[in-house]
């Protein structure tokens, strides 16, 4: 009985110690709630430059376009992931929560042959849009990349677009035009001004 007692006891002591220093805790260092609401643009914008540019010696003659690929939903599994990584040809991933990554591709200038800086975009199933987060992510790196890498800006003119928008070229290839209802290779302007999807 007396065990019983002094075994209650203990942890009542301890469930008290624990919940004042949780208090305590929270007073000296209230964390600031989680928002859900995504990042701004200019966030991302901003998040997304320091990616282009720092610690990369951009060889701005070497860079014409930008392609966006699919790929692979991210949960496959991490040893099947990273196989995919290491074979998968492109300079920056997107993924599902939209935060933009660059590939050791980009670090080291390496061209695929053809100018263009290839972005992989994560697609949860093969047939759902883009989300708002990865599209500013994608607005964003196209920003970065024609300022920093000089990646050639063209007016293309498409219903409902002012004449001063600049639109940013994307050839869209295989999974994401079937999503969109283009022909793969079909090249598609993304405005820095237009915030809807679709």
């Amino acid at each position: 009985m007396e065990q019983s007692t002094r075994m209650f006891r203990t942890l009542g002591s301890l469930a008290a110690a624990m919940t004042v220093s949780a208090v305590w805790l929270g007073w000296i260092d209230p964390s600031a709630p989680i928002s859900a609401d995504p990042p701004s643009f200019e966030v991302v914008l901003d998040r997304v430059r320091s990616l282009v540019v720092d610690g990369v010696p951009i060889h701005k003659d070497l860079w014409q376009e930008v392609e966006m690929i699919a790929e692979p939903r991210e949960s496959a599994g991490g040893a099947l992931l990273a196989a995919r990584a290491d074979r998968g040809r492109c300079h920056f991933r997107i993924d599902l929560a939209g935060r933009v990554s660059r590939t050791p591709r980009w670090r080291s200038q390496e061209s695929l042959g053809d100018h263009t800086v290839v972005v992989s975009v994560s697609q949860a199933d093969p047939h759902s849009e883009m989300s708002r987060a990865q599209f500013d992510g994608l607005r964003g790196l196209l920003v970065a990349l024609r300022d920093a890498a000089a990646v050639r800006d063209r007016p293309l003119t498409s219903g409902g677009l002012s004449e001063d928008t600049l639109d940013l070229p994307v050839r869209v290839q295989e999974e994401w035009a079937r999503v969109y209802g283009l022909k793969p290779g079909t090249i598609v302007g993304i405005s820095t001004r237009i915030i809807s999807v679709g």
